[in-house]
């Protein structure tokens, strides 16, 4: 899940919202409680300066079983929620149906959404984002060159945009053009490493995660770093 500002509280919410059917199972303990007291919390939060923000949730869609669920999933897409700054209530915005966005991001002007699309055969999606109601607009997608994106992240420049492949253990780099859509792969770093690990069903080779430091890394491999001197290319730092 990630947030984006709102810089407008005046613009009415787009589109499709979710059904009380739709909205529970995504969100579960969701407070709707907050709904009745919308308006006396949206003058409070004027009246206070809080800013309201944009809540983007990404989800594993149906009709797969999410990794480590037990049931078939009823998502589908990313769903997209106002949150109330006094409360944190959340008002469905909007519904973008895409296949297994597992993963978001935002680059660093909170104008643009990117996604993982985890599939075999994955894809990674661009997002603008409307600063009045904070509703998606598709930009375009690109192929993964690998299985099972699960992560992205983008530089703090905004001219790229970092992948991870799960499921094959590369990293694809990926140039982000003027208006946001995800350009050339600029280069595609393939970790490498022994398999072994207390986990051998899902440590057979190298597989890929984002560490809580900008840099990502690799089971058994290697971490990732850009290099200094030419943008858009990778290195590997040293073994884990």
């Amino acid at each position: 899940m990630v947030t984006s500002a709102d810089r407008s509280d005046d613009q009415k919410a787009p589109s499709r919202g979710l059904t009380r059917r739709e909205f529970l199972p995504l969100l579960s303990a969701a407070p709707l409680a907050t709904v009745a007291t919308r308006s006396r919390a949206a003058a409070a939060a004027r009246a206070s300066g809080a800013e309201a923000r944009f809540v983007y949730v990404g989800t594993y869609t149906a009709p797969g079983v999410p990794p480590g669920g037990t049931h078939p999933s009823t998502a589908v897409g990313i769903y997209v929620f106002r949150m109330d700054p006094t409360d944190g209530g959340l008002t469905p915005v909007q519904i973008v149906t895409t296949d297994n966005p597992s993963f978001l991001a935002l680059d660093p002007t909170l104008t643009h959404l990117y996604s993982t699309n985890e599939n075999v055969g994955g894809r990674f999606s661009a997002y603008a984002i409307d600063q009045g109601n904070g509703a998606l607009t598709f930009l375009n997608t690109q192929p993964s060159h690998g299985d099972f994106p699960a992560h992205l992240g983008v530089h703090p420049s905004g001219a790229y945009l970092l992948g991870t492949n799960y499921g094959t253990g590369n990293y694809p780099i990926y140039r982000i053009n003027a208006d946001g859509s995800i350009g050339a792969l600029t280069d595609d770093f393939q970790g490498e490493g022994n398999g072994t690990g207390p986990r051998p069903d899902r440590q057979d080779r190298t597989r890929t995660r984002f560490s809580p430091t900008p840099a990502p890394v690799t089971c058994s491999a290697s971490i990732w770093a850009p290099t200094r001197s030419t943008p858009g290319r990778s290195t590997s730092a040293r073994a884990c």
